[in-house]
């Protein structure tokens, strides 16, 4: 059994740590043959495309699997239930589209987002089957899958911006991610639907959904809605800046908040009924994120116009001054994200919602006083409404669990103060050198760093250690 989970658990971390690696080899080749505008207009077409992937599986594949019993006509009935869903979401994007690129004044966005309709499609007729997959616990099939539509994504987005197909290279590349994905599913789950004729209520599994789902639209809608105004006030080439330094900011969360949130919810859940255990994991949690997390975002803040111009070309230049202003934000959040995950092992997925919405609202105040002055205050707003949050985070999670501030703020403080030693020791080496030579030293700076903080914070690092290597 021990076996048995490691294997899952690597093929899944594998794959992640695939796909990642993926986005950091592509961004420099793509963003070098296309220009900002066009990264803009497609920021543009996924700001509503994006929803109604969301919308694709509603949930309820994870509704599915929480069943004990397989019965194929429930599993049928929600199979139907989302091909009908799939179905009207690409129908209401096809309606969409013309709508959108008329508000925002970019022909060019209409096209894109008829194009991106097959993609909640394509994802609503495989929920079932990849739900099919994980029940039955054949994970590295479904790490296969991801790996394999990475690389067809990667080939396709590569070679099309090569011969110039300029926006509708990174269309293609989320058609055919949802493709792979998608037909690999459904023909290697075996689930064959009966007839929609023998369907059965549904109403338990949209019950489970709600919360979730409510829950997704509103942190969706915390990173789509500034791209949404940006877009609307300052045009697709300021919004393609701001969505390159997003693509950026995107990658801690992606590569290693996310997957971390993962194991502390198996440890959170197994301990759910001591709160002041559950308490004691966040913390633990919050110290390794923040350790790992907030050194490199500071240090690629600190060198960010030398990093974007030589990995990305001149042209991204401006996009290194929107991800500076943005990353303590960034870097702070990711570092206690894991917030969501107690909630949930906790069952007051309620108060998460609540949070969700909490902090939406404050998002999106900020960034309504800082647009009319532009994208660069933008991100300023973003990074202080994240970090004008975090008492309010902890505040909710102290209500759910046994966890006391000085814990939870202890945790961030070494953390905090290592980036921001990473920080300053970067902006002087940016004075100092130049180019490649200053990417090399940063790295050898990121490492001295990282070895001179584990050495000084080996008692905590290790006991933290433990917790998780339980």
């Amino acid at each position: 059994m021990a076996r048995h989970f490691l294997v899952n658990l690597g093929s899944l971390s594998g794959a992640q740590a695939f796909i990642i690696l993926s986005q950091l080899l592509v961004l420099p080749i793509i963003a070098r043959h296309l220009d900002v505008a066009a990264f803009g207009d497609v920021a543009l077409a996924m700001t509503v495309t994006v929803f109604a992937q969301l919308l694709s599986d509603a949930g309820l594949g994870r509704s599915l699997i929480r069943k004990n019993s397989f019965d194929p006509k429930e599993w049928s009935s929600v199979f139907w239930f989302l091909c009908v869903t799939g179905l009207l979401l690409a129908v209401a994007l096809l309606l969409i589209a013309p709508f959108w690129a008329a508000v925002f004044g970019r022909p060019n966005v209409g096209p894109l987002i008829m194009a991106l309709a097959a993609v909640p499609l394509l994802q609503s007729l495989s929920a079932v089957p990849t739900a099919v997959l994980e029940r039955e616990k054949r994970f590295p099939v479904l790490a296969s899958l991801r790996i394999l539509a990475a690389i067809a994504g990667f080939l396709t987005v590569v070679s099309l911006a090569v011969l110039g197909a300029g926006a509708w290279a990174l269309i293609a590349q989320q058609v055919v991610l949802a493709l792979i994905q998608g037909v690999g599913a459904v023909l290697l789950s075996g689930f064959r639907p009966v007839s929609p004729r023998a369907r059965v209520p549904l109403g338990d599994h949209l019950g489970f959904a709600r919360n979730a789902l409510g829950v997704s639209l509103l942190m969706t809608a915390q990173r789509q809605v500034p791209m949404m105004l940006i877009g609307y006030a300052h045009g697709s080439t300021a919004l393609g800046q701001f969505s390159m330094s997003q693509r950026i900011q995107n990658l801690p969360l992606q590569g290693l908040a996310a997957p971390f949130a993962r194991i502390a919810f198996v440890h959170m859940s197994a301990v759910q009924r001591d709160p002041a255990q559950v308490g004691d994991i966040y913390a633990r949690g919050v110290l390794l994120l923040g350790f790992v997390i907030i050194p490199p975002v500071a240090l690629l803040a600190a060198i960010g116009e030398t990093a974007f111009g030589v990995l990305l070309s001149d042209a991204w230049i401006p996009a290194a001054m929107i991800f500076a202003l943005a990353s303590p934000g960034i870097a702070v959040e990711a570092s206690i994200s894991h917030a969501g995950v107690l909630f949930q092992s906790v069952n007051r997925t309620g108060l998460q919602l609540r949070m969700v919405l909490e902090r939406f609202l404050l998002r999106l105040s900020m960034v309504a006083i800082a647009l009319p002055f532009g994208v660069t205050a933008v991100a300023a707003a973003l990074s202080v409404a994240a970090l004008l949050y975090v008492p309010r985070l902890f505040a909710h999670v102290g209500g759910a669990v046994a966890l006391e501030p000085r814990a939870a703020y202890g945790a961030l403080v070494a953390p905090v103060l290592l980036g921001l030693g990473v920080f300053l020791a970067g902006r002087g080496l940016e004075a100092v050198t130049s180019g490649w030579m200053t990417l090399g030293w940063a790295a050898l700076l990121l490492i001295a760093a990282w070895a001179g903080a584990a050495l000084a914070l080996r008692r905590r690092l290790r006991e933290a250690l433990a917790v998780f290597g339980r």
